[in-house]
Formats: C-alpha cells, sequence, structure tokens
C-alpha cells in the first residue's frame, strides 16, 4: 500500500493551548511545527529572556488529508484549520515555504513578527551577512524599518528586520538550479 501524501496544514488551537496540542501531536507521532522564538522582555527592574510564540493560536500540522480531520476529535485544543473557497478547501503551506519560515524563526537576531494582510510585491533580496545568510525574500519596508518577508501563501508573510547593508537584490529569474 503506497503512503499517503502529507502536507502542511494551518491548525487554529484554543487560547493558550498550542504547546498542549504540540505535546498531543507528537504523542501521537503527527509531525508538526508551532513556531516559538527566544525574545528579550525589558521591565522598568528586569530584562528576562522569555519564549513566544510568533503566532498565537496556530500551529503547522504535516499530515494526509483523512488524518487531518481525524485529528480534530483526538486532539483537544486544535479547533479546526485554516480554509480558503470556503470551509472544507484547508490551506496547505509549501514545503519550500515551510523551510524558508523555519529558518527564518530559528535564526533570526531580532523579533519576528506576522503581518496578516496581503502584501504588494517588493524587491526580491538575498540576505549576505548575519543569521540569516543565504535566505532570499521580499524587502519590505516599514516605519519601523526594513525587514525581510517570506510569503506563507493565503496567510501573509513572515517578517525579520535586517539592515540595508546585508542584502542585496538578485534576479530570481536568473536562478540556477544544478540538476544531480
Amino acid at each position: 500500500m503506497a503512503e499517503k501524501k502529507r502536507f502542511w496544514y494551518v491548525g487554529f488551537t484554543r487560547s493558550c493551548q498550542e504547546k498542549k496540542v504540540a505535546a498531543a501531536l507528537a504523542a501521537l507521532g503527527v509531525e508538526y511545527y508551532l513556531p516559538i522564538q527566544k525574545v528579550r522582555r525589558e521591565w522598568s527592574d528586569r530584562i528576562k529572556v522569555v519564549d513566544q510564540l510568533v503566532l498565537p493560536h496556530m500551529i503547522f500540522v504535516r499530515t494526509d488529508q483523512d488524518t487531518r480531520v481525524k485529528l480534530l476529535a483526538q486532539v483537544y485544543g486544535l479547533t479546526g484549520y485554516m480554509t480558503t473557497k470556503g470551509p472544507y478547501t484547508p490551506i496547505i503551506v509549501p514545503e519550500k515555504q515551510m523551510e524558508t519560515f523555519r529558518f527564518m524563526v530559528d535564526n533570526a537576531s531580532d523579533e519576528v513578527t506576522f503581518e496578516q494582510r496581503p502584501l504588494k510585491p517588493g524587491d526580491p533580496i538575498e540576505v549576505l551577512f548575519g543569521p540569516l545568510a543565504g535566505m532570499r525574500g521580499e524587502l519590505i519596508k516599514t516605519e519601523k524599518g526594513d525587514y525581510v518577508a517570506i510569503r506563507l501563501e493565503s496567510m501573509g508573510a513572515a517578517m525579520a528586520q535586517v539592515s540595508l547593508d546585508t542584502i542585496r537584490r538578485y534576479d530570481p529569474t536568473k536562478e540556477v538550479t544544478l540538476e544531480s
């Protein structure tokens, strides 16, 4: 029997249940990704590094279509999946976008934010130096600074702040790929 094709789905969780949902998925042997980042927080009397969810109330689940539906009954706190074109068409995040998003969350030196409103296409850029070196995305300018953005189709874009002297413009149409 052939193995069923697995995709990355965007799951919704109950409030403050993200880590419990992740533990339940792990116990069931289901691959998931809960984007958590260590961030520095300052109070008047102390500075502390804390874990912060990049996308509160969301978890990425990699599974097949049948298991995706069954998980709603098996995992307390998993309330549904992000959909498009009606309630029965779940959004699937392409594998390459997931890899790039995970790389950004795991390696950004500053806090990763998430912009949920649609973005206008920006300049394609490549990060040359620093913890995100080699990553390609779009340059986004905001009032807070310059960001490299990675689109997650139908969701929006993850963004990490970059310095303009660490990036360069590149032409994605001239990208060379090597076949093995």
